[in-house]
């Protein structure tokens, strides 16, 4: 069943609906992992440990080092940039919650001993709590090696992609229908970056079978704080809220608490909406149809009586408006 389950995340993984479906499955895995390591402390067992500590060493060198420098050895062969090597290495040196499957099911086979599967339980123990202080050391790690010559070429490249993905201007436009659309096409032709979040996973597929290397899609829902972050919001310039039937306000919070330099652009269909928006937020820029329409056609008339001191006039109106 758990290998089941393992596979049919591969495939999901590999879909179209990869990011809907992590973001929706992420409360589910805070769950099991409170779970997980509930039911590690309940295994575990203090009185095994002088007995089993010549093992419990040895776990841990293999675990700490054997397998993060062997998997940064792999990556590294393979032309890869130093620090993903280093990365993926450092993230490998733990046991994860799939050893203890194998290690559960070699225990009822009689393949393992009951003090070598507690001694496992000891060593995961351990390495899951050390490695995320250890995942922080990256940076440093990079910079020692780089000063002791070792990986300089890739770690060169890899800066130089970095920094120029820093310099790309990034806009997120939520929502693909006739304004989403419209917007898109504008900036892609003002030569700007522009990532889609679409809840529409035929107007997804539709995006991403033009190739057009500025323009990304996302399927997932915009409120989720996970499919934000999978937008890249922490780098983006803007985010423009193109649908009225996107939840604005939920949206406005989240993506502020994830760029408090971020501009956020809403459209929405009644000016009475406009103005419960402005109240939560006022360095919203606000666009209601209304309100909009109303604009275009009074400037229409305004031209037709030949005025031409009515731009302030207007101006003033429609901000009273909202």
């Amino acid at each position: 069943m758990a290998l089941g389950a393992f596979l049919a995340g591969m495939v999901v993984g590999q879909s179209d609906f990869s990011s809907r479906a992590t973001s929706e499955a992420l409360p589910i895995s805070d769950v099991f992992s409170v779970l997980f390591f509930v039911s590690v402390g309940m295994l575990f067992d203090v009185s095994t440990l002088k007995s089993s500590w010549p093992l419990i060493i040895i776990l841990l060198s293999v675990v700490l080092f054997v397998k993060p420098i062997g998997a940064t050895f792999i990556i590294k062969q393979l032309k890869q940039p130093v620090k993903k090597a280093i990365s993926i290495g450092i993230a490998l040196g733990q046991i994860g919650e799939f050893s203890f499957i194998l290690a559960s099911l070699a225990v009822s086979y009689g393949i393992m001993s009951h003090d070598a599967y507690n001694a496992i339980i000891f060593v995961s123990i351990v390495t899951i709590t050390f490695n995320t202080t250890i995942y922080r050391w990256i940076p440093s790690i990079i910079k020692f090696l780089q000063k002791k010559g070792y990986f300089k070429t890739y770690y060169t490249i890899t800066d130089e992609i970095e920094n120029e993905t820093k310099d790309l201007r990034h806009v997120i436009v939520i929502g693909y229908g006739p304004v989403g659309k419209t917007i898109s096409k504008i900036l892609l032709q003002k030569q700007l970056n522009v990532t889609v979040i679409e809840m529409n996973i035929d107007t997804v597929k539709k995006i991403k079978s033009q190739n057009i290397k500025e323009l990304r899609a996302i399927y997932g829902d915009a409120s989720q704080r996970e499919i934000l972050i999978m937008s890249a919001i922490e780098t983006a310039e803007a985010i423009v809220i193109s649908t009225p039937f996107a939840p604005a306000k939920e949206i406005t919070e989240i993506a502020k608490s994830l760029n408090s330099r971020i501009k956020i652009l809403v459209h929405t269909t009644y000016s009475k909406s406009a103005k419960e928006l402005r109240k939560q937020d006022s360095n919203l820029i606000i666009r209601s149809g209304e309100g909009s329409v109303a604009l275009a056609l009074a400037k229409e008339v305004f031209t037709i009586y030949g005025s031409t001191n009515f731009e302030e006039d207007i101006d003033k109106i429609y901000k009273e408006l909202l």
